[in-house]
């Protein structure tokens, strides 16, 4: 993989990571969003990212 494939890959993983997280905060519930769980959500969506047919989901979803 090159380095600017690593690029984009987290700057895509980083960007959906963010949508979810604004998607969740706007929501009005009781319960909030801790905003160091964007960390976890970058991780998961690294692992989404090579998989056509999870990156389609979360692209179409968010």
């Amino acid at each position: 993989m090159t380095i600017s494939t690593d690029i984009s890959r987290t700057q895509w993983a980083r960007e959906y990571a963010q949508k979810i997280l604004n998607l969740w905060q706007s929501q009005e519930g009781p319960l909030g969003v801790d905003s160091g769980y964007a960390q976890h959500l970058e991780e998961q969506l690294l692992s989404y990212f090579d998989d056509p047919l999870l990156r389609d989901l979360v692209e179409s979803s968010y």
